[in-house]
């Protein structure tokens, strides 16, 4: 019994025992800390993906009022008012480890776009 007892005496003032609570704290602190980092970067992740969306939206606009007016200023037909360009993001939820895509589209706009073409008739 007094062998075993020493013998746990000795285990227990071991380095390996004896700074375990301190090794424990830095490691829970450790791993608090890599946690809020996680939390912060995905937020930030988050906050400059919405940024960029609207930067993109904001060009394609600008984009497309240029398209129009040189549209207008050369094309000297009646059929298209003018043309511009549509964006669909193929995945708006797309994940941290994913790259967003777009699928852009050339649209014709006509003045009478609610029209089907087939019932129009514009000759008197």
């Amino acid at each position: 019994m007094k062998g075993t007892a020493a013998y746990l005496e000795r285990e227990l003032s071991s380095d390996k025992l004896r700074l375990a609570g301190k090794k424990f704290q830095e490691a829970f602190l450790s791993h608090r800390c890599v946690h809020h980092v996680i939390s912060d970067l995905e937020k930030y992740h988050k906050a400059l993906s919405y940024a960029i969306t609207k930067f993109h939206q904001e060009r394609m606009n600008v984009i497309n009022r240029i398209v129009r007016e040189l549209w207008r200023q050369t094309y000297r037909g009646n059929d298209i008012d003018y043309i511009e360009i549509k964006t669909d993001e193929v995945d708006p939820n797309a994940g941290i480890d994913k790259r967003r895509n777009c699928n852009y589209k050339v649209k014709k706009k006509t003045l009478f776009t609610s029209f089907p073409t087939g019932l129009l008739n514009l000759q008197a």
